[in-house]
């Protein structure tokens, strides 16, 4: 069995040696551990603010939306108030049958020029709802977005069939539009409080 001299000059000089002592290994030890806390406590902090930022971008789209939404409704409502008026109006004498042709065909293309009227107004709330920047992993805000998006064309389209034929108002058509529903469970699923859900069902019922 090897036996070695505690005075030996070689066992003292490993004994010695930078890193061999426990002390020196337990500060080692401490100093990786401080170094992986910071390090995950950095993650964090940046992981923090990244979903931060994240959530004012999404808070920013949707009240850029809702503006936009603010906007068609009011075009829509406006279009729909214009046509029925109108429509009331000349009803009495465009439906009845003992009015001369030619007194119907004028009534009729009264109507139509103002359904013809009302096409570039709502086309321009379009096309400012689909103007809007939603980023492309927002995919809740951006089926929002296409969903009123679908709505307006379909008002617009109205528009655009009464422009060319007055019978279209009295053609059978859901009311209110399908579109509409959708539109309005969509904003509604990226609202981002019951205040905000609130304003949604106010516009779009």
């Amino acid at each position: 069995m090897d036996t070695y001299d505690l005075d030996d000059p070689e066992v003292e000089a490993d004994r010695n040696r930078p890193g061999t002592d426990p002390a020196s290994r337990g500060g080692r030890s401490r100093s990786r551990s401080v170094w992986w806390g910071a390090a995950v406590l950095v993650l964090l902090l940046v992981a923090g603010m990244g979903f931060g930022h994240d959530e004012r971008t999404r808070a920013r789209e949707f009240d850029a939306l809702m503006v936009q939404v603010t906007q068609g409704q009011s075009a829509v409502r406006y279009t729909d108030a214009r046509i029925q008026a109108i429509t009331a109006y000349v009803s009495p004498q465009l439906l009845s049958a003992r009015a001369p042709a030619s007194v119907r065909a004028g009534l009729g293309t009264i109507v139509q020029q103002v359904a013809a009227g009302r096409i570039a107004p709502m086309q321009a709330r379009r096309d400012g709802v689909a103007a809007l920047s939603v980023a492309r992993w927002h995919g809740a805000q951006r089926r929002a977005q296409a969903a009123y998006l679908a709505y307006l064309d379909d008002r617009i389209e109205f528009a655009r069939a009464v422009s060319a034929d007055v019978d279209a108002l009295f053609r059978s058509r859901p009311a209110p539009s399908p579109r509409l529903a959708e539109a309005r469970k969509a904003l509604l699923a990226v609202s981002p409080d019951p205040g905000a859900a609130n304003q949604v069902r106010d516009l779009l019922k």
